[in-house]
């Protein structure tokens, strides 16, 4: 019986003992022929990564850079892999111009607590500091690299990331127009939007297999499609005659503190924008939370529609010429109030001096700038007509200034503003407040626009600021030419208003608009804004304005200075015919050094 029981036991150890070897086995075979292979598979499967393009320029006419990329180096640290990290902290201070201790602080956060495992774990990157130039980078460089093979480098353990950053070096300089970038390197605003594509370019790939610590194997799949790089873009922009613009706009702006103040420059025989500002502006380097919520960022120009007030008499004008046989000899009484349906009309004289201009034409209507003479005239031409001239001018719909997408669509955002679809019979005030530029609202761009088409001899002119679209190599894929939108009144009628526009500057309103050496055609606008939650015009809150060109026989230049609220004084003559001089005056000088050259 004992023999027998010994027996049994050993016989339970060796199956025992087989079974374990053979379940080992099996174990093992499972994991090198399923395991380790999906293993492999995981850690060396193909593995795909962008390589950023260099995105485009934003040049002036002359090719001067207004937005660049610049190539910038982030200092990072992997702290467990300093090996002496006092001696780095020495070295890097100096380089970087951060204190020693604070960048020793940083390199000695060898652990750090992951929220997920909750557990510490080792760190292995840190921020030193962001986007240092090529020649601290360069610096940089020199320490990482080892005296021999048997020493490490001075800085080992820290690495140099290279980005593009988006450069603006004038800063605030067309800041509205340029727009900037967001985080992700996405234009956000102004043309940086509008071209996003053209100026982004077109990612690249690096597609490689790697390792488990994502190095790419040698001798295994490797590949490197390079990334087209964005396109340049060619403003009509004159960096000249837009400085002239900023300084004389940012001068008026402190003396009057307006909301904003924006300021125009166009070619009126081509349509080509020269200048283009507006203040208060901002840094696109720098656009913080405030510059966004107090309206910094937005483009006055072109986003801001607004009732114009007495520079619509000039459309008036022009209809009146082309549409009252008798304009040229017919005379009206200006009583300085006058009521019209429900409503009393009141000219600007009467506020001050309680009388109104009396007898006076058309050109009277202009050179004074008279609310009651100038209705008259739209009274006698009717008011069906009239709005066809104010549509056929470009009111009412965006300019295109900014250029158009394939579909159509303009590239950045304008305000079309608005024009009644038809006058109210009813309301024989109506037409009445439309003639002076009340009961319509346009944006600064629509109105030099349509007086660019009286200043080119009644030709409407697409305005443009796009020049050229050039390919990082130089080669031009597109250049804008002067384009004609169409015929909007006679040479004849553009003549006539041109010589009211004169008469306004030399003996009316506008004389503060005169130019020395220049014939100048200009119109005075102050106009009365609606109180805000109420149905009336307020009687303290104005847009004032100034709009001309010269030489007015043949211009080379139309100028628009528009000024919201301004405190102190808010007619236009004070505020902004000033502001006009200046840009004009100076902007002459500039075409006239640019030709003698």
């Amino acid at each position: 019986m004992g023999v027998q029981k010994t027996t049994k036991k050993r016989t339970v150890f060796v199956l025992a003992f087989w079974l374990v070897c053979i379940a080992g086995l099996v174990g093992r075979l499972v994991q090198l022929q399923a395991i380790a292979p999906a293993r492999e598979k995981q850690s060396n499967a193909l593995d795909e990564r962008d390589i950023l393009p260099r995105r485009g320029a934003i040049l002036s006419r002359a090719g001067v850079p207004l937005a660049l990329t610049i190539d910038r180096f982030d200092v990072t640290a992997n702290p467990p892999a300093v090996p002496n990290r006092a001696q780095a902290a020495v070295q890097l201070a100096a380089l970087l111009g951060l204190p020693k201790d604070e960048i020793l602080k940083k390199l000695s956060k060898t652990q750090r607590w992951n929220p997920r495992t909750r557990a510490w774990e080792k760190n292995h990157y840190v921020m030193l500091k962001e986007a240092v130039p090529e020649a601290v980078a360069a610096n940089i460089r020199g320490l990482l690299t080892p005296k021999d093979r048997k020493t490490l480098p001075p800085l080992y353990g820290i690495e140099l990331r290279e980005r593009h950053l988006r450069y603006y070096p004038l800063r605030q300089f067309a800041a509205q127009l340029l727009g900037y970038l967001n985080d992700a390197g996405a234009g956000v605003a102004g043309l940086e939007s509008g071209y996003d594509e053209e100026l982004g370019g077109v990612a690249g790939k690096e597609i490689a297999k790697r390792d488990a610590k994502k190095r790419a194997i040698p001798g295994e799949w490797h590949e490197v499609i390079p990334p087209v790089d964005g396109h340049d873009i060619v403003l009509t922009i004159d960096d000249g005659i837009q400085l002239i613009a900023e300084r004389a706009v940012e001068v008026a702006q402190r003396k009057y503190r307006p909301n904003w103040m924006c300021a125009l420059v166009m070619r009126p025989r081509t349509g080509e924008v020269l200048a283009m500002t507006t203040k208060p502006d901002f840094d696109p380097n720098r656009v913080t939370v405030q510059d966004v919520s107090a309206g910094r960022t937005i483009n006055y120009a072109t986003r801001f529609a607004y009732e114009p007030g007495s520079t619509f008499k000039l459309i008036t004008a022009a209809a009146a010429v082309e549409r009252v046989p008798t304009w040229d000899v017919a005379r009206y009484n200006c009583e300085g109030v006058r009521q019209v349906g429900k409503h009393s009309i009141r000219c600007w004289i009467y506020w001050l001096k309680r009388r109104g201009h009396g007898i006076g034409g058309l050109s009277d209507a202009i050179k004074d700038s008279c609310n009651l003479v100038i209705c008259r005239f739209a009274q006698e031409m009717g008011g069906d007509s009239f709005l066809d001239y104010i549509r056929n001018f470009g009111f009412g719909k965006p300019t295109g200034v900014f250029g158009e997408r394939k579909d159509g669509r303009g590239r950045c955002r304008e305000a079309r503003g608005i024009v009644p679809a038809r006058i109210e019979r009813k309301d024989p005030a109506h037409l009445a407040n439309i003639s002076f530029g009340q009961a319509v609202m346009v944006t600064p761009m629509q109105l030099l626009t349509a007086v660019c088409a009286i200043a080119n001899e009644g030709v409407l002119m697409k305005p443009y600021l796009v020049r050229e679209i050039r390919t990082s190599e130089g080669d031009v894929i597109l250049r804008h030419r002067p384009q004609v939108v169409r015929r909007v009144i006679a040479r004849s009628t553009a003549r006539a208003v041109t010589s009211f526009m004169v008469r306004c500057v030399k003996e009316g309103t506008g004389k503060p608009g005169a130019v020395p050496g220049y014939e100048v055609a200009g119109k005075t606008g102050t106009a009365q804004k609606v109180t805000k939650g109420a149905k009336t015009y307020s009687g303290s809150a104005y847009v004032s304005s100034f709009v001309g060109f010269l030489p007015a026989r043949r211009p080379e230049l139309a100028i628009l200075v528009v000024a919201d609220e301004p405190k102190g004084s808010y007619y236009g003559s004070q505020v902004c015919a000033p502001v006009f001089r200046e840009i004009a005056e100076k902007s002459m000088i500039r075409l006239k050094m640019i030709a003698d050259h």
